[in-house]
């Protein structure tokens, strides 16, 4: 189960219909596999929507260590604050050494979905080792990579780029190609630049 929006650090939009149900899954043997994280949460007091759906499913209880073989624990989903573990349902776990496989059960609601993991996708602009997940997000520099469409020069920003041109050109409406305003020479050296501050920094095509 590939799904980011299992973590308990994403906040579903509840005004949007892609909310996670898991009420179409088939009772059998799973692993979460997204780089959120691959464990079920064990976290009691989730609260409505922080996952990517209305009624998160929790593991009520611990994770079984490798000599316990395959053990049955129940899942919990609460509808609201005063009816805790309100819906419950027995599942299997085994630990794997590195991970773990669970044996999972439909849920009888349309809007329940199981809970896995803990990190979140970075934000558009910013990259991590893991995965694209946190932690450790840092810009990503498109002026150095394949990510920019700039003519001329492109300038790096926290989490994005803009393009610029030289003297003599201005940009044209998609921003990023440069039409000339002079006559001038299309002779270019390539050229680094780096300004006073450092979020911002610029890089010169041919």
């Amino acid at each position: 189960m590939n799904e980011p929006k299992r973590s308990t650090a994403y906040v579903a939009d509840q005004t949007k219909n892609d909310l996670l149900s898991d009420h179409d899954l088939y009772q059998d043997w799973y692993r979460f596999v997204s780089a959120a994280g691959g464990e079920m949460t064990t976290w009691s007091d989730v609260p409505r929507y922080i996952p990517g759906t209305e009624i998160p499913l929790y593991l009520n209880g611990t994770h079984p260590s490798v000599e316990d073989g395959v053990v049955s624990r129940t899942v919990c989903g609460n509808y609201v604050d005063s009816l805790m573990c309100h819906k419950q349902y027995v599942i299997q776990i085994k630990n794997c050494s590195s991970y773990y496989v669970y044996f999972l059960t439909r849920p009888t609601g349309l809007a329940e979905a199981y809970c896995a993991g803990t990190e979140l996708q970075c934000q558009s602009g910013y990259i991590s080792v893991n995965g694209n997940f946190t932690p450790g997000c840092e810009d990503l520099n498109e002026c150095i990579t394949s990510y920019h469409s700039c003519e001329h020069t492109c300038v790096n920003t926290n989490g994005s780029y803009y393009c610029d041109c030289v003297d003599g050109y201005t940009l044209d409406f998609n921003s990023w190609w440069c039409s000339p305003t002079t006559t001038m020479s299309t002779n270019m050296t390539p050229v680094f630049t780096t300004s006073t501050s450092s979020t911002v920094e610029s890089y010169m095509s041919i």
